[in-house]
């Protein structure tokens, strides 16, 4: 074979060699730019669901406080009083969805990082301060306390505070019959807090329970009437203090949260 015959062949190996990364490239690139679409595409899909959500669960207290507000105008002194109790009920529960999404938009913009601020505390007096703040909320709010052993740890008092606020609200909020047990035991090494109410959690629900919205992103009807964020800031700060957090489903129709807390660091 020639030298002319053998460039050639080298010239069109070189040339079918770089038609080939060059395909390689633009295959790579076509697939990036699919999958960037496609994260947009969901990224929006996702903004629109939560400005839904928003916009659905901050109406009703606001149509609330309008309503009543209006009353008020050509109430009586006793009435008023009355009247201005669902003002501030309907208030506070529109400021506690608010603070839900300032917390949720802090930890998503730290890809769920929590900022501890670690002191000496007790579990039980938190829950005892916890538990009368929602009875001043709730009228109806029945909670029974049991606590042993030595609950005292170095904690974030005010995040578990949030955290047991949370989980009784929650229950409070979703229990077929009226009552919540909150059960705290410090005997072991870790302290448990075990948050009980009765009702089920259907299987597709299950899986759920601790994302941000409850669900509803996955068209999962939410059962609440809060924003379905408490459950998910509750983990995250959770998992902050090195703990567990975990539902069960109890066969006599019950459902317990249950969170594990080392005492230290």
């Amino acid at each position: 074979m020639g030298a002319d015959r053998l460039a050639e062949l080298e010239l069109e190996a070189r040339r079918e060699a770089a038609l080939q990364t060059v395909t390689a490239e633009l295959s790579a690139a076509r697939a990036a730019a699919e999958q960037s679409r496609a994260e947009a595409e969901a990224l929006l899909r996702f903004n629109e669901v939560v400005a839904g959500i928003l916009a659905h669960d901050l109406k009703n207290p606001l149509a609330a406080i309008l309503m009543n507000a209006r009353l008020l105008r050509d109430a009586d002194a006793e009435r008023a009083r009355t009247v201005g109790a669902r003002i501030v009920t309907s208030g506070e529960r529109m400021s506690r969805m608010i603070d839900q999404i300032l917390e949720w938009t802090r930890l998503r913009a730290g890809a769920g990082w929590v900022h501890l601020t670690r002191a000496a505390c007790d579990l039980g007096a938190l829950t005892d301060e916890a538990v009368v703040e929602l009875r001043g909320r709730k009228a109806d709010a029945a909670v029974v306390v049991e606590a042993s052993g030595d609950l005292r740890g170095s904690w974030d008092a005010d995040r578990l505070a949030q955290v047991i606020s949370n989980l009784v609200g929650n229950g409070l909020d979703h229990a077929s019959s009226p009552g919540v047990r909150v059960t705290l035991d410090g005997s072991g090494a870790q302290v448990r807090l075990a948050v009980k109410n009765t009702g089920t959690i259907d299987d597709d629900f299950l899986p759920l329970v601790f994302e941000p919205f409850r669900g509803r992103t996955a068209g999962v009807k939410s059962r609440g009437r809060g924003l379905g964020l408490g459950l998910y800031i509750t983990r995250q700060i959770v998992l902050a203090h090195g703990g567990t957090v975990e539902v069960e489903r109890g066969p006599e129709g019950t459902v317990t949260f249950v969170v594990t807390l080392p005492r230290e660091p």
